[in-house]
């Protein structure tokens, strides 16, 4: 799949994991998070019925609304996930051995997607979710528009076909539910002047690693490349008296 960053295309959808030293260290990260629960923990509790919570009819009352649901950063009854490493949110699972794991992942993301995406050193994966959806639980429909740009997913079910990633096309207004396979990366684009309204259901256990894409412009001198100007003006200059 040809993935464009720069293009007006707002979403994609790779039903697999594109890097298996990817897929090795979210599968140990994963392992982790089931170790890491304790059997007494309370996960984050949602007021919604959690198939009403993500229907079409449901994101068109917000519509009618005009309000704009940012996500769980600021309103947590929005999931009933379980979190991992959140300190913004009151109920998370804190483990170092899991966020140790995490950052090993990150780092392995970073490198596929400057494969996948045709950058270099410029670009970086920056973590913004680590989320367990046990059977039954859910995100209600939100923009994320708070926090604008590219956006990836990385996700693992047990069982395909009995979870989805749901969203609205901005460019056209539809309804498209993307059913999970037993992983699948999407990627796209928050912008608040066309909302991306996203939400998810899942009937099994369903792993996710949030990402924000950051881009680091280059910084073009009349001296040519970018890198090795930087270096020069970034040299230590002596301060010994001559």
């Amino acid at each position: 799949m040809n993935i464009d960053i720069k293009s007006t295309t707002p979403f994609y959808h790779v039903p697999e994991c594109p890097d298996c030293d990817v897929q090795e260290l979210a599968e140990r990260c994963i392992a982790a998070q089931r170790e890491a629960v304790p059997n007494d923990f309370t996960p984050l509790r949602s007021l919604n019925d959690a198939r009403a919570a993500v229907a079409p009819e449901a994101l068109e009352r917000i519509l009618s609304s005009g309000d704009d649901i940012h996500g769980i950063a600021e309103n947590e009854e929005l999931s009933d996930v379980i979190a991992f490493n959140a300190t913004h949110l009151s109920s998370s699972v804190r483990d170092n051995h899991v966020a140790d794991l995490r950052g090993q992942l990150d780092r392995a993301v970073t490198t596929m997607l400057r494969h996948l995406l045709g950058y270099s050193w410029n670009l970086n994966a920056r973590r913004s979710g680590h989320f367990w959806y046990p059977p039954g639980s859910h995100m209600s429909w939100h923009t994320n528009n708070k926090a604008p740009g590219w956006r990836v997913y990385l996700t693992h079910t047990t069982e395909p076909g009995r979870s989805f990633f749901r969203y609205r096309d901005p460019l056209t207004g539809e309804i498209e539910t993307t059913m999970d396979n037993r992983w699948d990366l999407r990627i796209f684009h928050v912008d608040p002047a066309q909302s991306l309204w996203h939400a998810v259901y899942s009937e099994t256990d369903r792993f996710s690693f949030g990402y924000a894409v950051i881009v680091k412009p280059f910084i073009r001198t009349a001296l040519g490349n970018t890198k090795s100007t930087l270096a020069r003006m970034l040299r230590p200059i002596s301060t010994t008296a001559r």
